[in-house]
């Protein structure tokens, strides 16, 4: 009997020392799952500052590209402007120049209609002036 009680106290030290460990495993289990946690939360706060720090970037970068795109879209249109205005007076000139030729083959034509009626008349008269001869020279 003795043996069996010295037995049971050996189990039960064993018994209270596995507890021991026991608790201690669960104390440094919840230290882990604290230090996990502190990480997880500077880790979210890391990743939201660098959200924030790449929002105010990308901002900063689109009003960069909208100024440069409004800067070449302002030059554009005023070279358009420019060639627009240099092309129409390069179509006026060249209306001016059509207005002018036409005028000058206009006034041929009638020159020519004006010589076509006088050869007209002329030729009108020296027939009538062939008859009338041929007429009265019998």
């Amino acid at each position: 009997m003795p043996e069996e009680i010295r037995q049971e106290i050996e189990r039960g030290k064993r018994e209270v020392a596995a507890g021991a460990e026991e608790k201690a495993v669960d104390f440094g289990f919840y230290l882990l799952v604290d230090r996990i946690a502190d990480l997880k939360s500077d880790l979210q706060k890391q990743i939201m500052d660098v959200k924030e720090s790449l929002r105010q970037e990308m901002k900063q970068e689109i009003g960069a590209l909208r100024q440069e795109v409004k800067q070449q879209t302002d030059a554009l249109r005023q070279e358009m402007k420019q060639e627009t205005g240099s092309l129409r007076q390069e179509m006026e000139s060249l209306r001016r120049e059509i207005k002018q030729d036409y005028q000058y083959f206009d006034n041929k034509l009638d020159n020519y209609r004006w010589w076509s009626i006088g050869t007209f008349f002329a030729v009108l008269v020296g027939s009538l002036a062939i008859a009338f001869t041929i007429y009265f020279a019998r």
